[in-house]
């Protein structure tokens, strides 16, 4: 339906947010940041909404076509590759990143295989996707 706004942007009192939410059409790829991981969704802090919001939310099944029951169990991945300044690791198939030997530990170590071998499985958090170079950041998972 051109021209039509959607429903929950109508309903909305704060019209900076208003703005931002009919300016997205349906289909459109936003960016943003993971703000949040909890049990059954992940909120995202999308690029260009205002300032102190977060109106990113995806579900569980959104985030993967595996069965999984929440979402931490998304986050684990599997060391693929140890290099002098971190690790990278598998999250699923074609999506593989860099977790820094910074975000490891806070102890001074001289090389991230004195904390994982490949293989082993950890729990990491996105920090960074990076479309246009095709990267994937992690930090350290927050328990």
């Amino acid at each position: 339906m051109a021209g039509s706004e959607d429903p929950s942007a109508r309903a909305c009192e704060n019209p900076e947010l208003r703005a931002f939410l009919v300016a997205i059409q349906s289909g459109q790829i936003v960016s943003g940041t993971v703000s949040g991981v909890h049990n059954f969704e992940v909120f995202v802090h999308l690029d260009g909404e205002p300032q102190g919001l977060c109106t990113g939310f995806i579900r569980v099944p959104d985030l993967t076509w595996d069965r999984i029951n929440q979402t931490a169990h998304v986050l684990n991945g599997t060391v693929t590759k140890i290099v002098p300044f971190g690790v990278f690791v598998r999250l699923a198939p074609g999506i593989e990143g860099l977790l820094h030997v910074c975000e490891m530990t806070d102890s001074p170590v001289e090389s991230p295989d004195q904390l994982v071998s490949e293989g082993d499985q950890i729990t990491v958090r996105v920090a960074e996707v990076d479309l246009q170079r095709h990267r994937v950041r992690f930090c350290a998972h927050d328990s």
